[in-house]
């Protein structure tokens, strides 16, 4: 990520948006490190 991201996304979204945004990514990749670190990754596999 780099500056030119944040302007981009500040065109669109509020600081505080932004925030929320990157909390809820930062959740959802710690889940899905735990549900690796359990081998429970894969109880629902993707099928392409």
């Amino acid at each position: 990520m780099d500056a030119g991201l944040f302007d981009r996304m500040r065109s669109e979204f509020k600081d505080a948006e932004i925030v929320e945004l990157a909390g809820i990514v930062a959740f959802s990749m710690g889940v899905g490190r735990v549900s690796s670190v359990l081998d429970i990754a894969n109880e629902c596999p993707v099928v392409h």
